[in-house]
């Protein structure tokens, strides 16, 4: 049987971009649903909880495009700092930017448009 690698390798470059925070913000919106701690917790605390979060994933899916080969292995620890930084960063920058176009437009709190005689 062979496996074609290639997904996987695509799966964890677009964790090490946009799909960081938008992985957290979905993991975020799945926990909140099940956990009432998690529910129970302010905007404030769930907006530091998915930071936390995107970095966290940006950081294991740049560890694992290491270890599998997909990127070369850094070769002192300030390269090492450097890519973790900078993954971080993005994955950080990235998930506030998702987070603040989503709530600027209501992506959560859209209405469907309604079709004639059913309109409220």
């Amino acid at each position: 049987m062979s496996i074609d690698y290639t997904l996987l390798q695509v799966f964890l470059f677009w964790l090490l971009g946009p799909g960081a925070g938008i992985a957290a913000w979905g993991l975020l919106k799945f926990a909140q649903n099940r956990s009432p701690k998690i529910d129970g917790l302010s905007k404030e605390y769930k907006t530091y909880l998915a930071v936390i979060l995107s970095i966290a994933i940006a950081c294991i899916a740049y560890y694992s495009t290491i270890s599998l080969g997909y990127l070369p292995t850094p070769i002192n620890g300030q390269m090492w700092f450097e890519g973790y930084f900078a993954v971080g960063g993005a994955s950080f920058g990235l998930s506030q930017i998702i987070h603040a176009a989503t709530e600027k437009r209501g992506v959560y709190s859209r209405k469907l448009p309604c079709c004639g005689d059913q309109c409220d």
